[in-house]
């Protein structure tokens, strides 16, 4: 956690600690406030109090922030991964796996990658035809 985290989570009790982790991971107000420890019958009650209170607000907006930052890194790590499954750095990687490790990325990435390969080909063949399919440059272009 960020210095910034620690401090804004010191300016609150434990139980809305947990409260805002609740929230910000999904929860509705009343779950929140029942996870954190408020009675069942007043949850909402509770919650809706507590999401008026400044230091709360700021630090489920952090952990918000903190988690959305923990999405992204884990994408770009996914990425590195189908990278490296693609280019075959992974021993016995199947053709087939390296084939669909490419076009998993491209739908990642939001080029269209086709959704069905017929006939006979060679993974060059594939390789060959990625700049037209994803848009990206060959080693032919004259740029």
């Amino acid at each position: 956690m960020t210095d910034r985290g620690k401090e804004l989570r010191d300016r609150i009790s434990t139980v809305q600690q947990r409260f805002c982790e609740e929230y910000a991971g999904g929860a509705n107000i009343t779950n929140a406030a029942k996870e954190a420890g408020y009675s069942p019958r007043t949850a909402n009650k509770q919650g809706s109090r507590l999401l008026k209170n400044v230091d709360i607000l700021a630090y489920v907006d952090h952990l918000r922030r903190e988690h959305e930052t923990n999405k992204t890194l884990s994408r770009q790590r996914m990425r590195e991964i189908l990278r490296d499954v693609a280019e075959g750095e992974i021993p016995e990687t199947k053709v087939s796996d390296r084939v669909n490790a490419i076009k998993q990325d491209a739908v990642m990435t939001g080029n269209n990658a086709p959704t069905k390969i017929e006939g006979e080909f060679s993974i060059h063949d594939i390789l060959n035809d990625l700049p037209r399919t994803t848009g990206l440059p060959n080693d032919n272009d004259e740029s």
